[in-house]
């Protein structure tokens, strides 16, 4: 289900394990950029210029860091960053002095902001 944008959509989702595992959780929670189309094109463009790189960042934080701050951040389970998506102006890539942007995903556990 998307739930949101601001830099970044934003998905919740529920997983079921093959064998239970009462330590993994099974509401989820995704990160992914925006569309390079349509209506989120600028949002998208906005994004990867303005904020390149950070992706990265926040993947660091909740890969490496999470058993090490003193505070509880939500559970890690995957990301994946991909430079490969080169777009530009008739077709030319980055490379030829256009741009790139990055595809990436996060997913961590679900942190039910709002519920009671």
């Amino acid at each position: 289900e998307y739930i949101g944008g601001g830099n970044c959509a934003k998905l919740i989702f529920d997983v079921e394990y093959e064998k239970d595992a009462p330590d993994l959780h099974t509401k989820l929670f995704a990160k992914i950029p925006f569309p390079l189309a349509g209506n989120t094109l600028s949002d998208r463009m906005a994004s990867s210029v303005m904020q390149s790189g950070a992706e990265i960042g926040e993947i660091n934080a909740q890969r490496l860091l999470e058993s090490r701050l003193p505070f509880q951040i939500p559970r890690y389970y995957f990301a994946d960053v991909s430079n490969v998506s080169t777009v530009g102006k008739n077709g030319l890539s980055a490379v030829d002095g256009i741009w790139e942007t990055s595809n990436w995903i996060l997913i961590t556990e679900r942190i039910p902001f709002g519920l009671k």
